[in-house]
């Protein structure tokens, strides 16, 4: 049985923007995506590397430069 142990986690911003996502299994997260490269309103990363069964907790930031706005 093949167990997937990536998830795709997309996210709309009202202006165009760079974005990552932070992770982990606990509410410190400590897991991130790399940033994206270019500004988009549609954004989409991956989390790799994942724990099948296993609850995680994560959130979006977005923003331009080092002025990044939390999403939830």
């Amino acid at each position: 049985e093949l167990i997937s142990t990536v998830v795709t986690v997309t996210w709309s911003t009202p202006e165009p923007s760079r974005g990552y996502v932070e992770y982990g299994l606990t509410e410190a997260l400590g897991l991130s995506t790399p940033v994206s490269e270019a500004a988009t309103r549609d954004h989409s990363q991956l989390l790799l590397g994942l724990t099948a069964d296993t609850a995680y907790y994560y959130r979006v930031v977005a923003g331009e430069g080092s002025d990044a706005a939390d999403f939830d």
